[in-house]
């Protein structure tokens, strides 16, 4: 997040569910935010490809009108993002859809009641998963930091380390 602000893109092809997500970010939002919004799978996964403009976190629809099923369409948009949390918004309670969404990476599943009928619910999610996200985004780190550690340490042991040696002379 650059300056604070959180670039989020809605992809949604329900019109009155758009002004119903943007009017309650914008009196919910405590941090400044940036909603792009796309109403089409294939702009969506362009948009994404090429990371301009940057994107903090999605609201995803899984009732878009487009060909594929909302297991692929999740698929597909994440295969592409990485470390970009997935918030996923659909139109009834389809728990199984739910589960599939959670273990295939969603950062969150809500249905459009969750959040109008809770105030400040879709800002929760939002914050929450961002902070998630920095907390997996460390783990990683770490983990990468510490096998990398265990390498060079491997390296030592095992003598794959050269050193030049000079001969003394007497």
């Amino acid at each position: 997040m650059e300056d604070n602000t959180i670039h989020i893109l809605l992809i949604d092809d329900v019109k009155f569910d758009v002004s119903e997500i943007k009017r309650q970010l914008g009196d919910t939002m405590i941090v400044p935010f940036v909603i792009t919004h796309l109403e089409d799978f294939k702009d969506s996964l362009e948009l994404l490809k090429i990371n301009d403009p940057k994107v903090d976190v999605i609201l995803l629809d899984l009732g878009l009108i487009c060909p594929h099923s909302p297991e692929t369409i999740f698929k597909r948009i994440e295969k592409i993002v990485n470390d970009v949390p997935i918030i996923v918004i659909t139109g009834d309670n389809d728990h199984d859809l739910a589960l599939f969404v959670m273990n295939s990476g969603a950062s969150d599943n809500m249905t459009r009641g969750d959040f109008r009928n809770t105030y400040g619910k879709l800002r929760d999610a939002i914050d929450f998963s961002l902070a998630r996200c920095l907390i997996l985004k460390s783990t990683r780190k770490d983990a990468q930091d510490s096998e990398d550690s265990k390498n060079e340490l491997m390296s030592y042991i095992s003598g794959a380390y050269s050193y030049s040696k000079t001969e003394v002379k007497e």
